[in-house]
């Protein structure tokens, strides 16, 4: 069906509709692309496997009346996910998770900053400052 009708908006148009309707496929390649992309980068702290990448990739395909309905749609999915214990923290962002938390809670409670916590950086300068 789609070869006849290509082959038709050829003789219509002299190969202009064919054009177009490549470009368009083209674009919709190249923005799902971004978007798997930008995924990733955002996912990259969490264990995530091809199999739920291609799952994220499925629904963020699918037609949506509106950009809120697609987000929505893939919040959905990763809250689905973590409820599962299948999206975690990887080990690296574990340990900083917890140390951001640490921090949040003492400024919470009123104790002092760490020394040189204001500076640029956010860390320690000279002898006090812990070498990993």
């Amino acid at each position: 069906i789609t070869s006849g009708r290509t082959a038709s908006a050829e003789r219509k148009t002299g190969g202009g509709e064919t054009n177009s309707e490549r470009l368009v496929q083209e674009a919709s390649e190249v923005k799902i692309g971004r978007t798997i992309s930008a995924l990733k980068q955002m996912l990259q702290c969490f264990t995530v496997t091809r199999e739920m990448m291609v799952e994220l990739s499925v629904i963020i395909e699918r037609e949506y009346q509106t950009s809120d309905d697609r987000v929505r749609a893939v919040q959905q999915k990763l809250s689905q996910w973590k409820q599962d214990g299948l999206l975690r923290l990887r080990a690296p962002y574990r340990r900083r998770h917890a140390e951001n938390g640490r921090a949040e809670m003492t400024r919470r409670l009123g104790h002092a900053p760490r020394p040189g916590a204001s500076r640029p950086g956010g860390r320690g300068v000279g002898p006090s400052r812990r070498i990993r």
